[in-house]
């Protein structure tokens, strides 16, 4: 079930010309950490398209809240011009208003670093603010409370600075 609703969303969004360089929806889920950034089609173009090349190399899904103004093809064809004019069609997009909701997401971009789906709080970290997904992930790995989230965010800054 979770390949074919990955492949069905992979499809509907346009999010890869190549599915096997895009994490699945059912890698995401199965994977112990997950790292995403929360986006929104108010933000400014240029933004998003920074955030999403940003996202590349550490496997982050950037996350709509909802298919926003113009319902479903609307947001299907920004994702793919986005997608198509910053990186090639590799960079993954999802629209969950339940994990949005879950993390109490209530301003764009915010970064969250967190073991699985996790809200405990030493499984996870967030934060909010007009910066870059490198600068999230250093101040992660430098000031975090967290041992692990310490370490998971030195790997993926590690990852990142390649």
């Amino acid at each position: 079930m979770f390949k074919s609703l990955s492949l069905l969303l992979t499809a509907a969004l346009g999010m890869c010309a190549q599915i096997a360089q895009c994490q699945t929806l059912s890698e995401s889920i199965l994977a112990r950490w997950q790292t995403y950034i929360f986006v929104s089609t108010e933000m400014p173009r240029s933004q998003l398209e920074t955030l999403a090349r940003d996202s590349l190399n550490t496997r982050t899904t950037l996350v709509f809240n909802g298919f926003g103004r113009g319902g479903q093809a609307a947001i299907q064809n920004y994702v793919f011009q986005v997608n198509q004019s910053c990186c090639l069609g590799k960079a993954s997009f999802a629209i969950d208003p339940v994990l949005t909701s879950k993390y109490k997401v209530t301003s764009v971009p915010t970064f969250l670093l967190a073991v699985g789906t996790s809200t405990l709080p030493t499984e996870y970290s967030m934060m909010s603010g007009d910066m870059q997904w490198a600068n999230a992930i250093k101040y992660w790995a430098q000031e975090s409370k967290s041992a692990q989230i310490r370490q998971e965010a030195t790997h993926l800054y590690s990852i990142y600075s390649r």
